[in-house]
Order: C-alpha cells, then sequence, then structure tokens
C-alpha cells in the first residue's frame, strides 16, 4: 500500500498545474471513469491541497490518477496501462 500512497504523490508532484487540462465536477470524470473505462477506485489519500485516488481495470490494465479539488472539482493527473494491483504486505514489511 505504500508503494501505490507513494506512486500516487509521484504522479501530482510530476505533471503541472498547468498541465492539467482534463477538469471538472468529479461526479462525471469518476463515471467516465467507470463506465467507459471499466476503473475503480483502489487508492485515496488526502494531501493538504485535496485528495488523490489511484483507479484502475483489472481486466484491462488501464489507470488513472484523479486529483480532487476541496471545491469538488477534479483532475485527471495521469493515465495508462498496464497497471497491476499490487496486494497490501501483512505485518511489518521491514
Amino acid at each position: 500500500m505504500k508503494f501505490i500512497a507513494i506512486t500516487a504523490l509521484a504522479v501530482c508532484l510530476a505533471v503541472p498545474a498547468s498541465a492539467q487540462s482534463n477538469c471538472g465536477p468529479t461526479a462525471i470524470l469518476t463515471a467516465k471513469l467507470a463506465d467507459k473505462f471499466g476503473e475503480t477506485p483502489i487508492f485515496n489519500g488526502l494531501t493538504n491541497k485535496g485528495l488523490v485516488s489511484v483507479w484502475i481495470n483489472p481486466k484491462t490494465g488501464s489507470w488513472s490518477a484523479l486529483f480532487t479539488n476541496p471545491n469538488g472539482s477534479s483532475c485527471l493527473v495521469s493515465s495508462g496501462k498496464n497497471g497491476e494491483f499490487i496486494p497490501p504486505l501483512i505485518g511489518d514489511p521491514t
């Protein structure tokens, strides 16, 4: 689970705000991820600026990272293919 959190954070830091042109109401974007791409959320993490969520379609491997602002709007910050779910570690990984 730490890997997913680190990956989501890296995605948000790697994409400048000016490149976030795929923005809109959260309900519309999440419906599109679910209906068009068959993706479901596998991770949510709060930042000091909003919520980061990672969505994946386990059958096709398509994935998306979504940033949601406190005002209710969201931006698709990255997406790709060949994603895979990594189950959480049981116990202390160290």
